[in-house]
């Protein structure tokens, strides 16, 4: 899939919206490899990713999340819907506009089925509310 239609995919995330997301660095043996919890809010949202603005320990956690030694195991409280947990990679990381945080692009590796659902459901509530439909593949 190209880089457009997969940010034709993305659904943005308003102010008023809020969707919070509260994400734990884990190595890829999944032991916590930070010892404190972290949260941030999501910008945009997709079933097979999201962008989230956050914080990050330090400078120096940029390379290891690039390089795929810690994933986040994240859960994103979406409004009405139930709580959505994940595991994500990070795909990109740079410093948001503030300077204070940093915005990620996250693809989900693990999503139960549960959590998908709910992941669509959201979406789908989020495209109603805002009058843009979207139909995605192999859905009506």
């Amino acid at each position: 899939m190209n880089h457009e239609r997969r940010r034709q995919n993305r659904l943005p995330i308003s102010q008023s919206d809020s969707v919070e997301v509260h994400y734990q660095f884990v190595d890829v043996e999944g032991l916590a490899s930070h010892p404190h919890p972290h949260s941030g809010r999501a910008l945009n949202i997709s079933r097979s990713g999201a962008r989230i603005q956050g914080s990050i320990p330090d400078e120096s956690w940029v390379t290891r999340l690039l390089n795929v030694q810690d994933i986040l195991a994240l859960e994103m409280h979406c409004g009405s819907t139930n709580s959505i947990r994940a595991i994500a990679s990070v795909q990109w990381i740079r410093r948001s506009a503030e300077q204070s945080s940093y915005e990620f692009g996250l693809k989900f590796e693990r999503l139960p089925d549960s959590d998908a659902k709910e992941l669509a459901r959201f979406i789908a509530i989020q495209e109603r509310a805002s009058g843009r439909l979207h139909q995605f593949p192999g859905t009506l």
